[in-house]
């Protein structure tokens, strides 16, 4: 964008950019084998003498040059199509002003726009099980994340009410955690209720840590 817009005078930047561009796309349609029918959106005055002609040419351009170079394609690829088989539309974000400040809800959009993410990866604090300064731990938001996989597609304000669903019926189903419930109001423990909790912590300390690392993601959006 800088190349094309930013920088109108350095027209050898520009016409490098400009024709990657249209290099990267007329090969897309060479290895599908089609020849696209290109259409753009033309300039209201084709005068280059002014920055902002220059930019309102940038879809001309680039839909000649892309024309151009599939073109060659229909004599020099075997079968390849000696008439348009798609069509392509090459148009500029000045055509549709309102989508970009138009702002995806979603958790998953939310967290890449709001949390400071390497790709996939997040960094957050895990407290020290021996009492000492919170820990440091990087985590991959992934599909093999079952909590990431059914909230990431879903509104801000529905994820976390989902989420805290979720953690009520995991307390409710859960041994470990219903023991420990029980152990908080004070009442004690059996050596029977001892060995349901050992038998259920696995899954009880997998699924906190999966249900607390998304309660703090979504606190801290």
């Amino acid at each position: 964008m800088e190349e094309l817009y930013g920088n109108i005078e350095n027209t050898r930047r520009f016409n490098t950019c400009l024709n990657n561009m249209a290099i990267r796309i007329a090969t897309v349609f060479a290895s599908l084998k089609e020849l696209p029918c290109v259409w753009y959106r033309a300039a209201k005055d084709s005068d280059e003498s002014t920055a902002t002609a220059v930019r309102e040419l940038v879809p001309t351009k680039l839909a000649n040059a892309v024309w151009d170079m599939v073109s060659k394609y229909k004599s020099t690829i075997p079968g390849f199509p000696q008439n348009e088989t798609c069509d392509m539309l090459i148009v500029d974000r000045s055509v549709d002003q309102i989508a970009p400040v138009i702002h995806e809800w979603t958790y998953d959009a939310m967290c890449h726009d709001l949390l400071t993410m390497d790709g996939d990866k997040y960094m957050h604090e895990v407290p020290s099980k021996v009492g000492g300064q919170p820990e440091i731990k990087e985590v991959i938001l992934q599909d093999h994340d079952s909590v990431w996989l059914e909230l990431r597609h879903t509104h801000i304000a529905d994820a976390s009410e989902r989420l805290h669903e979720k953690f009520t019926n995991f307390v409710s189903k859960n041994k470990a955690a219903q023991i420990q419930q029980s152990g908080r109001d004070g009442s004690e423990l059996s050596t029977r209720d001892l060995q349901k909790m050992v038998q259920a912590l696995p899954q009880y300390t997998e699924q906190v840590e999966k249900i607390s690392l998304h309660v703090e993601v979504i606190y801290s959006i």
